[in-house]
């Protein structure tokens, strides 16, 4: 290799980032800790921009559809974007106080009825269990195997064991919520600020990118802004209007069923559904457990009727309402949801498929282009 000038830069890049990252594999907890703090000083923005997401898709409505003459001219001129954005977050805070208001009585109600009836409820399930024996004899021995005993007295231990420390963590959950509710409370003003500018801000981010990167690089950087932005807006109003019809037919049907609880069932599996793949599966655990301390053959009727309804919704809803938003593998959605879900919790979850979306989509536009400067043949890569 010439070492010209050009390559010199590059061979001290490619060493000093060498260096980097052989220190960084010898001081991981060091590099955890850095990233873990630079993470907690842009939570309140990452916050915002997360809100800044949600609130744009009832925003771009209220705009577009609400204020919007048919001949493109606005009803309020220049005060059609305020309004709007105000209409949006009472709107978003409205939703978020009535789902609390559903979930969050009948949910202690629900605690506070399972602890008292926990002994009679386990009598209970153990009778159904003992009559299903009976009605079916190929599972009495499994059953008749099972040291139900021991199970209850380990699970009331486990729920000793959580009081204590849940107890003993008061001061921490209490300063925790505290640092919770002060982030969200700067993400939201974070986010109002954002959108009230957002045009503003894209033109001053791309003055910036074509003031100080090549033509051709910048029209890259702004080419994949404008997609990650895309990606998000459309996830975002795809999964709220899938999780608007998925928990409105699961109230419905519990109701016609008779199954209790309905109300803050559905709610849960609405909710829980933000998570792709799993989240329903976790709502329907949920609801199981719930209705489990009520009739344990309503449970397992619940779990049916909720298998069901997510066959029809992934088959027939879904498609129609969200279509291929994401664009990407199955594969590689669960991928995405295990090492985001390890790495940065419920959070992580929700944020990481559009983010992996977006590279998934980068990735395949570079390998095409290359594919085709290089000449490679076809019948080579199928």
């Amino acid at each position: 290799m010439e070492l010209n000038k050009k390559n010199v830069k590059m061979l001290i890049f490619v060493i000093a980032m060498g260096i980097l990252i052989f220190l960084g594999l010898q001081n991981m907890n060091l590099v955890f800790g850095f990233l873990g703090w630079i993470l907690s000083v842009f939570t309140p923005m990452l916050i915002g921009l997360a809100f800044a997401f949600i609130f744009n898709v009832p925003l771009k409505f209220f705009e577009r559809k609400i204020f919007t003459r048919k001949d493109g001219t606005s009803r309020l001129g220049k005060a059609t974007r305020p309004i709007s954005l105000l209409l949006s977050v009472l709107l978003v805070l409205a939703i978020i106080a009535a789902i609390l208001l559903l979930i969050i009585p009948e949910l202690l109600n629900s605690i506070i009825t399972l602890v008292q009836n926990l002994p009679d409820t386990f009598i209970n399930l153990q009778n159904w269990i003992e009559q299903l024996s009976e009605d079916h004899p190929q599972f009495k021995e499994f059953f008749m195997s099972i040291n139900w005993n021991e199970i209850f007295n380990s699970f009331i231990g486990t729920i000793q064991d959580i009081s204590i420390n849940f107890v003993s963590q008061a001061l921490n959950i209490l300063v925790g919520t505290v640092s919770f509710v002060v982030n969200i409370f700067l993400g939201l003003i974070f986010s109002i600020y954002f959108l009230l500018k957002k045009e503003q801000l894209y033109a001053q981010f791309k003055k910036l990118t074509y003031a100080f990167i090549p033509e051709k690089k910048a029209d890259m950087v702004v080419s994949i802004f404008k997609l990650t932005g895309e990606t998000f807006s459309r996830s975002v109003a795809g999964s709220m209007i899938e999780c608007t019809i998925l928990g409105t037919i699961t109230v419905t049907a519990m109701l016609i069923f008779g199954f209790p609880y309905a109300m803050m069932i559905g709610v849960i599996v609405a909710v829980m559904a933000l998570i792709p793949m799993f989240g329903v599966t976790i709502g329907i655990i949920i609801g199981a457990f719930l209705i489990l301390t009520v009739n344990p053959t309503q449970a397992v009727w619940f779990v049916v009727m909720m298998i069901i309804i997510q066959q029809i919704e992934g088959n027939l809803i879904y498609p129609r309402v969200a279509g291929s938003v994401m664009g990407l593998p199955a594969l590689w959605v669960m991928t995405s949801i295990i090492v985001g879900g390890k790495v940065f919790g419920f959070v992580g979850m929700l944020v990481i498929v559009p983010i992996v979306s977006v590279i998934y989509t980068i990735l395949r536009r570079v390998v095409h282009v290359r594919l085709r400067k290089r000449k490679i043949p076809k019948n080579k890569i199928k």
